[in-house]
């Protein structure tokens, strides 16, 4: 089975782009564009790694961070931050 990487951007192209990207490396991805979603989506699997925007809609990248740190399930998750912020 291929890794897998949940990508959390809501920004359309981006995380089409990022996908694009992981699956040329061979990587399984699945874009989710909505704070709660993703919560939700992270409930239900153990992802590799999660490439997490910051600011999404009806729940935060900060939020979503801390119940990832949270979870023991996902305690060798890797997670890489994005954001616009400067």
């Amino acid at each position: 089975m291929n890794p897998q990487a949940l990508i959390i951007e809501d920004h359309f192209e981006l995380g089409n782009i990022f996908a694009d990207l992981l699956e040329m490396m061979g990587i399984q991805a699945e874009v989710v564009r909505d704070g709660k979603l993703a919560a939700q989506r992270l409930s239900e699997i153990v992802p590799e790694m999660v490439l997490l925007d910051m600011h999404l809609p009806h729940v935060s990248g900060q939020q979503l961070l801390h119940q990832i740190r949270a979870d023991e399930r996902l305690n060798d998750t890797k997670v890489l931050v994005m954001t616009a912020d400067t």
